[in-house]
Formats: C-alpha cells, structure tokens, sequence
C-alpha cells in the first residue's frame, strides 16, 4: 500500500469518528447510559402498568368459565386494545358465534365498551389500557 494511500484512509477514518461522535466518546458513553436506564425505568413502568389492567380485566370476568373463548381474546387486549369480532376470528382463530360471544361477555363485565354506535360492525375498546399506552406516550415526549 502506497504512503498516499494510507494517508487518505487515515484521514477518511479521523474524519467518519469525528462526525459520528462529535462529543467524544465519553458524553456518548453517558447519553447511551442515561437512554439506557430511562428505557429500562420507563418499560417497566409501561410493562407493570398493563398487567395492573389485565388483572383488573381478570377479576371482572371472575366467575366465567375457564374454557370460555374471552380468556383466549383477553391477552391479545395488550397488543390489540381496539378489537371487533373479525379480530377474534383472524387473529385469535375463534369462530364467529365465539367472538361474538367473547365480546358480549367482555362488555357486559366492564372490560371493553362500544366505541362505535352502529349496530353492524361495532368496534370496542379497552380504555384502561388505551390510557397507559396514551400515558406512556406523553411521557415520551416530555422526557
């Protein structure tokens, strides 16, 4: 390799460190640290939050049958907070009388509400769960 051309390439290398860590690397060290901890604080609070709803969803469904479709449908509440029958049938794989039947009895416990008034095609939601996510989010973007 020529001196030129191992000049050049020290030169490419000073000039790619200095733009991707113009602070040095101890305050990048101490962003990534804080980011870091914030993610872990702020994840487990997220996390700790959405089990307190599943639980409380829990207990209001005490009393139905543990072979019942809504405790199928309950844990995808997490992922999905926002469910309608055809969610239950493509996504947990119920059939339609069993989404039906695990909605009515996830609205009838308090654990979901209409979020449309239609009679057709009616969309309900977990607010408690929307409300972490909401929360959570705002968060964010304060922090």
């Amino acid at each position: 390799m020529s001196q030129a051309h191992s000049l050049e390439k020290q030169s490419r290398r000073r000039t790619a460190d200095s733009t991707v860590r113009p602070y040095g690397w101890i305050q990048e060290s101490t962003v990534r640290l804080f980011l870091y901890r914030f993610a872990a604080t702020s994840g487990r609070k997220l996390i700790d939050d959405l089990c307190e709803q599943l639980d409380e969803a829990r207990s209001n469904l005490r009393g139905v049958r543990s072979d019942a479709a809504v405790w199928r449908a309950l844990p995808n509440l997490i992922a999905q907070p926002i469910i309608n029958t055809r969610y239950l049938q493509q996504v947990v794989g119920l059939s339609k009388p069993q989404a039906e039947r695990a909605i009515k009895t996830l609205s009838e416990r308090g654990v979901v509400v209409a979020r449309t008034g239609k009679q057709r095609s009616v969309v309900y939601e977990h607010r408690g769960i929307l409300d972490v996510l909401d929360d959570y989010a705002a968060g964010l973007r304060r922090g």
